[in-house]
This record gives structure tokens, sequence and C-alpha cells, in this order.
């Protein structure tokens, strides 16, 4: 097969032609063409990952921006292992004020008075031992009641309790 390189000085490209079929490429033009296809290709993939960057702040922004004055989250967890069973509760201040007098009561008389906590200010607490850990109630002032069960994360593989 031979090739015939021919240069067109006009448009400074190459073009070549086959011996057995005639075939003009012009390589200037498919470089063009393949750049401006990998240009919208990078550009639909810049705009999805800023789409993606978009949504996952603004659902983080949910937990760190403070919507209201006064709120409070309140996640108690109970993991239950094989030899014994461990509770801890999460108690954050997500308002934008701070919250006074801040109790938590863990049922059967157990209760933890808190205090003041500020905005944004997280305590991770433990319950008794020998409490049978069934809820947890959290309040503050002013007016704040938040009553909840104990939630079991879920069993993993390979875990430890699984």
């Amino acid at each position: 097969m031979k090739l015939k390189q021919i240069l067109k000085n006009s448009k400074n490209s190459k073009q070549y032609e086959f011996d057995y079929f005639p075939l003009t490429f012009n390589f200037q033009n498919e470089i063009t063409r393949l750049m401006k296809t990998y240009t919208i290709l990078i550009g639909v993939a810049i705009a999805g990952i800023a789409i993606m960057g978009v949504i996952f702040a603004l659902d983080i922004s949910k937990v760190t921006i403070a919507t209201q004055d006064y709120d409070i989250f309140v996640d108690p967890l109970l993991d239950e292992q094989n030899l014994f069973v461990m509770g801890r509760v999460t108690i954050q201040n997500t308002g934008s004020k701070p919250l006074t007098n801040v109790k938590v009561n863990f049922g059967e008389g157990d209760i933890t008075e808190l205090g003041t906590l500020k905005p944004g200010q997280k305590v991770i607490l433990s319950p008794p031992s020998d409490n049978k850990m069934e809820f947890v109630q959290v309040s503050a002032d002013p007016d704040i009641f938040v009553n909840k069960a104990y939630r079991s994360p879920p069993k993993m593989v390979g875990m430890m309790g699984s």
C-alpha cells in the first residue's frame, strides 16, 4: 500500500491518498471536530460535578446553618453487642441562640442537667448502666421538649456484634 502525501499550502493541512481507494482526509478539520466534542463532554462532566456539589452542600448546610432561633437535635442510639448493651445520646443545639436549663431524662428517675448549650454545641452522653434505655426526654428553655425512643443501627457483616 503506497501512501502519497499532498500538502495544501492554503490551509496548511495534510491530505492522504491511498492506491487502492481514493480517500482524502483533512486532519486539521477532524482534530477540530474531535476537540469540540471533547470540550462539550468535559463541560457536561464539570456541570454534573458542580450540580452534585451544590446538592451535597445544601444537604450539609441544613445541619450546620441554623434556620431557627431555638432548636435542638436529639439522637438516642442503642448498640447491642453479644455481651453488653451500650447506649449513647447525642444532643446538639441546632438553633442560632443558646439554650438554657437543658435537662436530659433517661427514664427511671435518671436525670442529667446540662445547663446551657451554645449554638452548634454538641454533647454526647451515656445513660447510667442500670437504666433500661427505652426512651430519652430532653427539655430546655424556652419551651423545648423532645421525647425519643432509642434506635439501633443496622448490623453489618464483619462488624462487632453482628
